[in-house]
């Protein structure tokens, strides 16, 4: 199997040679990568990270917009990183946009004005919060905070999280289409739902998910838009060289390990689990 060099310098190499001319901001991101729109604990080597939550960004903006001119191709049988393979997934999907297979979940989404960060503590809250539904559901203690499940039919395909501040990132549980690009499991989205944008009281939904599980619709999320990719859609061993926990999870050792270890596969299985159990209470399950 060819190993393809992981560094900026080997796909831009690749893309000269192929005229496939990103966007400039891509080439900037992947020449000199900014630091400082990554969460601190995301480390060197990470430009495919940042490139791919800029390409993110720029499509938020542009929903229809042409990240390159040609797609990228990616020499056969390459063993590549998951963040590039992420990235290059990204770029060549919107130089041809197609029809996402039958069954996927996938969006419309419109042009988005707001600002969006980088989430930088997504990891240890969506850590967090599946430890809890892992341990606390039988028997029922109390949450720190609580979660929506987002389901379609009975799959539970994202994980928006609860507690103080924002509400809005969830954690993609399968491969995300918005505008018909794919976004992989393991990806952090902004989901906005319908009664976010009909001004409900933002404080009474924090209240509301401060205590409880909630399964709802994928119909509820609106205009969804990709941030960034987090260190569970990375292997193991990638997410060691990418991510480190020290300052975020080092007075919870046990949490450290699990954000270091765990596997979409598992976080999939923990929230199919719960979903099944608070809709059989009704669709929400109150922990006091």
């Amino acid at each position: 199997m060819r190993v393809l060099p992981s560094s900026p310098e080997a796909v831009t190499t690749i893309c000269d040679e192929q005229d496939a001319r990103l966007v400039g901001p891509l080439v900037d991101a992947l020449k000199s990568p900014d630091e400082h729109m990554l969460p601190a604990y995301i480390h060197a080597p990470s430009e495919f990270l940042l490139a791919a939550s800029i390409a993110g960004k720029l499509l938020r903006s542009g929903p229809q917009r042409r990240l390159a001119k040609h797609p990228i191709e990616l020499p056969p049988e390459s063993d590549t990183k998951t963040a590039v393979r992420a990235f290059v997934d990204i770029v060549n999907a919107s130089t041809c946009r197609e029809e996402p297979p039958q069954g996927a979940v996938a969006f419309t989404s419109h042009r988005q004005h707001s600002s969006v960060h980088g989430c930088p503590a997504a990891e240890e809250l969506f850590t967090n919060t599946f430890s809890q539904l892992e341990d606390n559901f039988l028997p029922y203690q109390a949450m720190t905070h609580g979660a929506q499940i987002i389901v379609d039919g009975q799959r539970p395909v994202m994980l928006r999280k609860g507690g103080s501040g924002s509400a809005k990132t969830s954690l993609a549980l399968e491969t995300i289409y918005i505008n018909g690009i794919p976004y992989p499991a393991g990806s952090i989205l902004r989901t906005p739902l319908l009664e976010d944008d009909a001004g409900v009281d933002s404080r009474r939904r924090r209240l509301v998910l401060e205590d409880r599980v909630e399964v709802i619709s994928v119909d509820r999320v609106v205009n969804p838009g990709f941030i960034r990719l987090s260190a569970f859609a990375l292997g193991a061993a990638e997410r060691s060289e990418d991510f480190t926990f020290t300052d975020t999870l080092s007075d919870n050792p046990t949490l450290r390990e699990k954000a270091q270890s765990v596997t979409m596969e598992h976080l999939g299985n923990i929230a199919a689990q719960a979903a099944r159990l608070t809709t059989a209470s009704g669709g929400t399950v109150v922990f006091t």
